[in-house]
């Protein structure tokens, strides 16, 4: 960090700060702060390269487009989703104009909506959101398996957003738990395949398979042989999913104790 510091007051100095040399410092150091959970300090960093490369090279560039979904990530890491709603909005536009509706960036950036709309649209109660949700998360998936087959990560987690958004209506339409089911069956299955069973995707799909079997015991007649089953199955995944993140983020962290 100190070094990535060091550089973008180099390149000011030397350069000005809307020289390219002296955004890509900006950028970088904003990527390493970011990811260090330096939202705040990462935001204005970000918020500066994107608005150099808009001023130096137009709005549909591709290093433009790269700016807006990181700024947009930056934006939803921090809370602010109404923030990153048009920026998201912004990308996916210009990459359907450019790349296709079947590249696989332009599959990213459905997916990304789609989740952020699901999140704003439970956030705010707002069923228009969750409504334009739905078929977003739905092309993704399509696509992501027509493109990028069954296994590939970015289809995996385009499964299991959709199954996630499936649970959160079948309290309201049970038939919701049952297409779910399947996928976040073939979530967790795809994901001890490919990414091993200790993975914090795996683990999150363990665990939501096992909320979902929950979910859907709750949904039958007190002591029914279904429900009992469906608890029976779900006990083991619970204590898989706790007994991986405490290892793997310590027993306080609070996804674990999610």
């Amino acid at each position: 960090e100190p070094l990535c510091r060091e550089q973008v007051a180099g390149w000011r100095k030397k350069l000005g700060s809307k020289h390219a040399d002296t955004l890509d410092a900006v950028n970088s150091l904003a990527l390493l702060l970011h990811q260090l959970g330096k939202f705040e300090e990462a935001e204005p960093l970000s918020r500066e390269k994107l608005a150099g490369c808009r001023s130096q090279l137009g709005d549909n560039h591709p290093d433009t487009i790269t700016a807006i979904d990181t700024y947009s990530q930056l934006l939803s890491d921090l809370g602010k989703l109404d923030e990153a709603l048009p920026l998201k909005r912004e990308s996916l536009a210009v990459k359907r104009k450019v790349l296709g509706d079947r590249h696989p960036d332009t599959l990213l950036s459905v997916n990304n909506l789609g989740v952020l709309l699901n999140d704003l649209g439970r956030q705010k109660s707002d069923t228009n959101m969750l409504r334009e949700a739905e078929p977003l998360k739905r092309e993704a998936l399509a696509g992501c398996r027509e493109v990028l087959g069954n296994r590939h990560p970015h289809t995996l987690a385009s499964i299991a957003n959709l199954a996630d958004m499936l649970m959160q209506i079948g309290h309201a339409d049970p038939r919701a738990f049952e297409e779910a089911e399947p996928l976040c069956r073939e979530a967790l299955a795809g994901s001890r395949e490919v990414l091993g069973n200790f993975h914090p995707d795996t683990l999150k799909a363990v665990g939501n398979l096992g909320a979902l079997l929950v979910d859907q015991a709750h949904m039958t007649k007190p002591g029914s042989a279904k429900g009992k089953r469906k608890l029976t199955e779900a006990e083991p995944l619970y204590a898989e999913a706790v007994e991986g993140f405490s290892k793997g983020l310590g027993s306080t962290h609070p996804t674990t104790l999610a």
